[in-house]
């Protein structure tokens, strides 16, 4: 049998026609024979595939040679003591670290960035070891993570702590500068205040006050930072809070509260002060209530020391400040003791102790009773705390007008221009109320530069020192002379007025000195 060698027909299914008649197979379409690679790619792939080791070796070798170079130079970006040393070596280091340190000082700004007070390093008995500061630096430093620095250095300077050893400070002198410049600003500042129990009068009971901060600084921890500074050579010490006397007991205390009660049951007493049969005061129950105090357990005292207190501030008047007005209407402020050495002893002293004791047991009590003050000094008169108390006779020394006058009983019996202390020489005339305590004619009086002056009239009002006399050796009185050419502290006269006062006044006669 003659076998069939014909190819079996295609089906229909696995033939297309094209339009130019000719058939093509829908596998051949789908399955492309791969295009082959052309000589000169495979060369130039080659070729890229060589230049890798020889790239990765290049960075390697820069990574390298850049990590041995930062183990002895300061990396890319960085500062010390806010100067740049990027790229420098330990010498060029030192020099700026030693430029930086040249009269180096520490200023102390408070927590809102407000510049507070300097302490110089001469003060502190400072001084820097610049070639150590370098070296220590540098072994500190990873110059192996330069490339992270550089790429850092692009958008920020990275200033270094430098080293603490390589500073020098005397620490008693730093001590000392750092506690003189504190109590200064703490003379100023307003001290913290802890909560505590305050009367609330429209609710007739006491209430918790709270705490409040306050701006005075904390010795120790102001040194400790000011310290730091110095060793880090940085030239700015910013406090924060921790730097500030804080409140110790806080409105939070539940002690406080449950005092309260207890504060509330040492109220209820109706007094009435008198001074010689005249009603002075009528304690209201805030006064009272500050006569409350918590002890260290936080249990409500009624105390006598806060009676005392209340007292003396109250109508005790010597070395007090006064409002008067004077001669010519005006409203007049005197300011006593504003001269160590020239108490005011005139005024009015009461014995506050005696009555503390009565007033103590009438508010324990809680009796309504008149209590008469007694005096153990006497004033002309006595009318209120800060008001005038030498009745209608004085002599009036007006230090800015540089005028004197005697009034009695509203009238000016005498007046004249003087001279006062010479400002500029530190020889204020003291201020206050005094008395004249020494009358004496044809004197000479001795300066304690041994300087020796004759008057004709000589009035002192504190004790032999400084009086109203006449001096003959100036041709003019008043205006601005005693702010350069002034006396000794004395009030100088014209001879003819220094006559006329002498016949007119007489020992015990307040003298009035104020600006």
């Amino acid at each position: 049998m003659e076998s069939d060698t014909r190819r079996p027909a295609r089906s229909a299914a696995h033939i297309s026609t094209a339009q130019d008649g000719q058939s093509t197979p829908k596998h051949e379409a789908r399955h492309k024979a791969p295009r082959q690679e052309r000589p000169e790619q495979r060369k130039q792939r080659r070729r890229k595939a060589s230049k890798a080791p020889i790239i990765i070796a290049v960075l390697a070798a820069i990574y390298l040679v850049g990590s041995v170079f930062f183990l002895s130079h300061a990396l890319p970006g960085t500062t010390a003591a806010g100067r740049d040393i990027a790229f420098a070596g330990s010498s060029k280091i030192s020099a700026t670290l030693r430029d930086a340190s040249d009269g180096f000082s520490v200023t102390v700004t408070d927590a809102d960035g407000t510049e507070s007070f300097t302490v110089s390093g001469d003060s502190a008995g400072f001084a820097y070891d610049a070639d150590k500061a370098a070296s220590e630096l540098l072994k500190a430093q990873n110059g192996f993570v330069w490339p992270v620095a550089a790429v850092r250095s692009l958008f920020a300077k990275t200033d270094i702590v430098l080293p603490s050893d390589a500073v020098t400070l005397d620490e008693e002198a730093l001590s000392d500068a750092v506690s003189t410049a504190v109590e200064n600003v703490n003379e100023t500042a307003t001290p913290s205040e802890d909560a505590h129990l305050a009367y609330d009068a429209s609710q007739s009971t006491f209430v918790v006050a709270s705490e409040t901060r306050g701006t005075q600084l904390h010795e120790d921890i102001v040194e400790n930072a000011v310290r730091t500074s110095f060793q880090h050579l940085a030239s700015s010490c910013k406090l924060n809070d921790a730097a500030y006397i804080a409140p110790e007991v806080l409105s939070t205390d539940e002690r406080l509260a449950t005092a309260i009660p207890a504060a509330n049951s040492l109220m209820g007493a109706q007094l009435t002060i008198t001074l010689d049969g005249t009603t002075v005061a009528t304690p209201s129950d805030n006064v009272v209530a500050d006569w409350i105090e918590l002890d260290d357990s936080f249990m409500p005292q009624l105390t006598q020391d806060a009676i005392e207190k209340w007292a003396e501030d109250n109508f005790d008047t010597v070395g007090t400040t006064r409002t008067f007005t004077n001669y010519a209407g005006e409203t007049k402020t005197v300011s006593c003791n504003t001269n160590p050495e020239s108490e005011s002893t005139y005024g009015q002293l009461v014995d506050a102790e005696s009555f503390a004791q009565e007033a103590y047991a009438a508010a324990m009590a809680k009796d309504t009773a008149t209590i008469d003050i007694h005096v153990t000094q006497e004033a002309d008169g006595f009318t209120e705390a800060g008001a005038a108390d030498w009745g209608d006779r004085y002599i009036d020394v007006d230090i800015t007008n540089q005028h004197a006058v005697l009034v009695d009983a509203g009238q000016v019996l005498w007046e004249s221009d003087v001279v006062t202390g010479n400002v500029a020489a530190g020889n204020d005339t003291p201020q206050g109320v005094f008395t004249i305590q020494n009358m004496m004619n044809s004197i000479t009086l001795t300066g304690e530069d041994a300087s020796e002056n004759f008057v004709y009239n000589w009035m002192g009002f504190i004790s032999t020192v400084w009086g109203l006399h006449d001096a003959t050796w100036r041709t003019e009185f008043g205006g601005d002379i005693y702010k350069t050419e002034g006396s000794h502290g004395c009030v100088n006269l014209p001879l003819d007025a220094a006559n006329e006062l002498y016949d007119l006044v007489h020992v015990g006669d307040v003298v009035v000195v104020h600006e």
